[in-house]
C-alpha cells in the first residue's frame, strides 16, 4: 500500500498503482495534491456561507460530500434543449396575448371571453410546465 503524507493520510492499494512508472505515479500525487487543494477550497466556501456564529471554521463531512459534488458536477447550468427553449417562447409569447386581449368591453362578448379562457389556460399551463421544469 502507498501512502501520501498530506497532514491527512490517503492510502492507495498497491494493487492499483503497480503499472504505474514514477513519473506517472509523480503525476498521480500532483494531480491527487490540486484536487485536495479545489476541495478543501470549496468546503471552507460552504462551510463559511453556512457559518452563522464567529468562531473557528468547522468543515463537516457532509460539506466534504457536498464541495466534491460541486468539483464534479461544475458550477454551470445544464444547457437547455431546444423543446424546453420552445416551451419558453410558447408561455412568454401566450401570457403576451393574454395581455393583449384583455379589454372588459371586448370580453363582454361570449366569443372573445371564451378565446381569452382558452388563451389565458395554455399561457397558464405552459408556465407551469416551464417552471416545474427548471
Amino acid at each position: 500500500m502507498r501512502r501520501y503524507e498530506m497532514g491527512v493520510s490517503i492510502d492507495i492499494p498497491d494493487n492499483d498503482v503497480r503499472f504505474l512508472n514514477p513519473p506517472a505515479q509523480q503525476q498521480l500525487k500532483a494531480h491527487v495534491n490540486e484536487y485536495v487543494d479545489q476541495l478543501l477550497a470549496e468546503a471552507s466556501r460552504i462551510e463559511a456561507d453556512q457559518r452563522t456564529v464567529d468562531g473557528d471554521p468547522e468543515i463537516s463531512s457532509s460539506m466534504i460530500k457536498d464541495a466534491a459534488h460541486l468539483i464534479r458536477r461544475g458550477y454551470q447550468k445544464h444547457k437547455k434543449s431546444g423543446w424546453h427553449v420552445t416551451l419558453d417562447i410558447a408561455g412568454s409569447v401566450s401570457a403576451l396575448f393574454v395581455g393583449l386581449i384583455f379589454d372588459f368591453e371586448r370580453l363582454k362578448d361570449p366569443v372573445m371571453l371564451v378565446v381569452f379562457v382558452i388563451i389565458l389556460a395554455v399561457a397558464l399551463g405552459l408556465n407551469i410546465v416551464t417552471i416545474m421544469r427548471d
